[in-house]
């Protein structure tokens, strides 16, 4: 609660942020990646413009994603926590690890496509997906509760390959490409509501210098709450997916071809920078007394090294970030060593294409 503890804990709050922008790299290698991947698009667009025929083709899909393949979640947030945990009021209590990824929910498409010949042509799609809020962590007690969620949405280009099967009405295709994020937002937020005093002593102990309070201090008794609410977005760097789908198509009139599938997508994104979009807090002493003022900061006070953060690929002394730095410059954004968010999803999605 004072601005020490928020400097010590609140730059960890940035790890499960994810906001979307196609950023340029200097590195030769991920230029060489971005060439190619362009040249792909390219490519892609002059097959469809310059050999756009009776087999050139408009297609829609929407359908819905779930979480593919799983990481542990958990809140890298120290007074979040990275378990589900609860204790109810008879002592029992649960607690496990929470597992997912960050890229399910609705999911939108809208492109064009060209076939050269029956069994093998090309799409560039362009989708927009919509996922749900998604829980790191929860905390659960009678005395103290701390919960940190995250909600995004991102639109994507998606170029790829498609294969058919057979030449009937009823055709089996399997399609292959990349996934290419252009733009999206993450909102997360951490609320935290605490009766018990943990966050005051934390608060007393910075104002004293560090000094740490006797063991077995209750506050619980006093009536003193603590209430914090954070929230956040980001930007990543640039990177690329894959997928693929496995699905039919049947042919309903000699222009409209009904499409479902199953698709699964394989999607990290590596975070570049974050910021702090609000930061709420609220103190009640109760009954307690204290011998010395307590600085409670508010988000117009902060400085910028609370408030952003860039994410690098390494730290030296010199980094500007007060665990390595004892002299870190408070009026530049927190420097932090760069991680990625996990965006695997499964799903299936049905279309229709509209040939020409």
């Amino acid at each position: 609660m004072c601005l020490q503890w928020y400097r010590r804990h609140i730059f960890y709050l940035d790890k499960s942020l994810t906001f979307t922008i196609i950023k340029h790299h200097t590195k030769q290698n991920k230029f060489t990646m971005k060439k190619t991947i362009l040249l792909f698009v390219l490519g892609t667009f002059m097959s469809l413009s310059l050999t756009a025929q009776k087999s050139f083709y408009l297609q829609f899909n929407t359908g819905y994603g779930f979480q593919g393949l799983k990481d542990d979640l958990g809140s890298p947030f120290s007074e979040v926590g990275s378990l589900d945990f609860t204790l109810n009021a008879d002592s029992s209590l649960l607690a496990k690890i929470p597992q997912g990824t960050l890229g399910d929910g609705f999911k939108a498409e809208l492109g064009a496509g060209y076939m050269f010949n029956p069994n093998f042509g090309v799409e560039l799609l362009l989708g927009y997906v919509s996922s749900p809020t998604t829980a790191l962590a929860d905390y659960q007690s009678a005395g103290y509760t701390a919960l940190h969620e995250v909600q995004s949405y991102r639109v994507v280009t998606e170029p790829q390959l498609v294969f058919r099967a057979g030449t009937g009405k009823l055709q089996p295709f399997v399609k292959a490409g990349l996934v290419i994020p252009l733009f999206g937002i993450s909102n997360t937020t951490v609320n935290i509501v605490d009766k018990e005093g943990r966050l005051l002593v934390e608060t007393i102990e910075d104002a004293l210098g560090g000094i740490e309070l006797p063991p077995g201090i209750d506050l619980s008794q006093l009536g003193v709450t603590a209430q914090v609410a954070i929230e956040a977005t980001s930007k990543s760097k640039f990177t690329i997916g894959f997928q693929s789908s496995l699905g039919l198509s049947y042919q309903l009139g000699e222009k409209i071809i009904l499409n479902g599938a199953f698709f699964y997508e394989v999607l990290s994104l590596p975070i570049a920078s974050s910021e702090i979009q609000q930061y709420d807090i609220d103190v009640d002493l109760g009954g307690l007394t204290l011998p010395i003022p307590i600085p409670i900061p508010d988000f117009e006070t902060l400085d910028t090294i609370d408030k952003e953060t860039t994410y690098v690929n390494s730290l030296t002394e010199n980094s500007n970030n007060p665990l390595y730095n004892s002299n870190p410059d408070v009026t530049q954004p927190l420097e932090d060593l760069s991680f990625k968010n996990n965006y695997n999803s499964m799903g299936v999605e049905v279309g229709i294409s509209f040939m020409f």
